[in-house]
């Protein structure tokens, strides 16, 4: 554990220089990581905590972006979760005994207005699978953007047999070749909802939903396979 806080504080600093912050908000933002690397992790995210959205309110203060939906470039590319509030994420992991979340990612194409959640789940041999859904944003603020989900999968990682980066290139071009059941979501079913980006830099992100969560993410340059 403590040579995987250092590697994540090692490169949340070398990030943090190409986008340069107060020493207040570093010293909040490696508050934040350090909150989260040493909180128990059930199912493979931490539970709420008290003293986690604490750190998060400081960070967000020293939000080094005021307009982030108009920096596509910063929102672009591959994020892990690494703490939400949201009960379905956290439980992802849990509704089986004998499962965990391996990881919860977001990729964005923030040109194309297009973002795809993913949650892999592992459990015995064979029996490990993922969770996908597919969705549009329009940016309503210069912190809103209001996001239309379109189509929900399920499926196995032997059936499947993907590579997450294969996997996600698929989800934004060819998202019927992927073998897995789809879930389409009509309109009449309101599959929508809005997301405030209150911190970012170039590899943190938080946002704040229309339910009243909090999501914190880091960046990676590639998804476990």
């Amino acid at each position: 554990m403590r040579v995987l806080l250092e590697l994540l504080l090692s490169y949340s600093l070398y990030m943090t220089a190409q986008l340069p912050l107060t020493s207040a908000a570093t010293t909040a933002k490696l508050a934040l990581l350090e909150a989260i690397a040493a909180a128990p992790k059930p199912g493979g995210l931490p539970n709420a905590s008290e003293e986690i959205e604490q750190c998060i309110t400081q960070l967000e203060v020293h939000n080094p972006v005021p307009a982030p939906t108009g920096e596509a470039e910063l929102l672009t590319g591959n994020w892990r979760t690494l703490y939400t509030t949201n009960k379905e994420l956290m439980n992802l992991g849990r509704a089986i005994p004998g499962f965990k979340t391996d990881g919860i990612y977001q990729c964005i194409w923030a040109e194309k207005q297009l973002l795809c959640n993913v949650g892999k789940i592992d459990g015995l041999p064979y029996l490990g699978g993922f969770v996908a859904v597919r969705a549009t944003f329009d940016v309503l603020s210069h912190v809103r953007v209001k996001v239309n989900f379109s189509q929900a999968m399920i499926g196995s990682q032997a059936i499947a047999n993907f590579a997450l980066d294969s996997f996600l290139s698929l989800m934004e071009y060819q998202p019927d070749q992927i073998p897995a059941i789809k879930i389409k979501f009509s309109e009449q079913r309101e599959q929508k909802g809005w997301l405030d980006i209150s911190y970012l830099d170039r590899d943190l992100r938080i946002g704040r939903g229309n339910q009243g969560n909090v999501f914190v993410l880091e960046r990676v340059q590639s998804p476990a396979s």
